[in-house]
């Protein structure tokens, strides 16, 4: 009974891996097609799908091809989904209190939110590759999950402060004459802050509830007495599996939150499920000509 059930949910977590690959590729050709979603605003959105893609597939390939290098290359994707979302708060503290809006886009440009998301890789890889490679599977299953719920916790504060920042906010009243631009500006840009971060605050809630049963089940395998996962007993199994199947569940959630919270998104997302004014061909041009213009803005 214990085998059946554990080979369903090894079946379950594949097929809810293709999923979350599949519908992150689909996040990212939405935002790539449409010209309303390639801006900063949504760039970090946009690299959350990237790693939900690369997560999805590395794991897939890591549960039919056994190696260090995927089982590395799995715990750095998730490193950097938990870095993504403590970044997106960073990045809004920083508008809030970078004044006047002017100076924010200035300091703050497209090319260096990318060399911020390549430092998450190559910090994520620097932590986990060495540790793969040199550390035992014991040690691995212990820091691993460590290192990601200390991340999480320090996501969950810094949005706390940023959302006090943005409850001591107080817009001119609307009768005043002669507002400043900058006022302005600056009463637009709390007001996306506070829709993004709840957006984000949603996909840190699930994460902290996709994290926490892998995270627990880690725990009780370092300290049990022969560390294994079937020496603790047939119940332990599947508890272990299911929260496999609970952790890769996360990818998949977060494409639901995009079409959830965010108006441009279901919109550009509706917009290529029904384009009967363009040609397939067409959408796709577009797809590679917004792709070019990333990367020159990057550059």
């Amino acid at each position: 009974m214990v085998q059946e059930t554990v080979y369903a949910l090894n079946i379950a977590g594949c097929a809810v891996t293709g999923v979350a690959l599949v519908f992150n590729v689909v996040v990212m050709v939405v935002f790539l097609a449409n010209k309303q979603l390639r801006i900063k605003y949504y760039f970090f959105v946009f690299t959350l799908a990237i790693t939900d893609t690369v997560s999805a597939a590395a794991f897939i390939l890591s549960s039919n091809i056994k190696g260090k290098f995927l089982s590395s290359l799995v715990f750095t994707s998730y490193g950097v989904l938990t870095l993504n979302v403590f970044f997106v708060a960073v990045n809004r503290l920083l508008a809030l209190s970078i004044t006047p809006p002017a100076r924010y886009d200035s300091m703050v440009t497209l090319g260096r939110m990318v060399v911020v998301y390549i430092l998450m890789w190559v910090v994520s890889a620097l932590t986990y590759f060495p540790l793969t490679y040199t550390g035992s599977r014991l040690t691995i299953r212990f820091i691993q999950p460590l290192i990601g719920l200390v991340i999480l916790t320090a996501t969950a504060i810094l949005y706390l402060v940023v959302f006090r920042k943005i409850s001591s906010y107080r817009p001119p009243l609307a009768s005043t004459s002669g507002i400043p631009e900058n006022d302005e500006q600056t009463g637009t840009r709390v007001r996306q802050t506070r829709h993004l971060l709840i957006t984000f605050t949603l996909i840190l809630a699930a994460s902290f509830l996709c994290w926490l049963p892998i995270s627990v089940a880690c725990f009780m395998i370092y300290f049990s007495r022969n560390g294994t996962v079937r020496g603790i007993g047939d119940w332990f199994r599947v508890f272990y599996k299911s929260s496999v199947l609970v952790l890769v569940s996360y990818s998949a959630i977060n494409p639901f939150i995009y079409w959830w919270r965010f108006g441009e998104f279901r919109e550009a997302l509706y917009g290529m499920m029904y384009c009967w004014r363009k040609k397939p061909t067409a959408v796709l041009a577009e797809a590679s000509a917004s792709m070019e213009t990333v990367v020159e803005q990057a550059m």
